[in-house]
């Protein structure tokens, strides 16, 4: 298994861990389903947009993983 497959594996960990979180904690502190929603989709854009970045053969590995190191903190 190469770097890169093992650094997306761990981005597919870490962005289920972020949808987990972002579910819950919104259930919680957010009352309104629109806003709820919308809070939700902001979550999912900004994972696919990490994912098509990670897919791009034009970033190099040091970028990569730096994005991935953000998505972790």
């Amino acid at each position: 298994m190469s770097i890169d497959s093992i650094n997306y594996v761990g981005f597919l960990d870490e962005s289920d861990r972020l949808r987990r979180v972002a579910l819950l904690a919104s259930s919680f502190f957010i009352e309104d389903k629109t806003l709820r929603m919308n809070y939700l989709r902001e979550i999912e854009s900004f994972i696919n947009e990490i994912d098509s970045k990670l897919k791009s053969t034009t970033i190099s590995f040091f970028d990569k993983s730096h994005i991935l190191q953000e998505l972790k903190t």
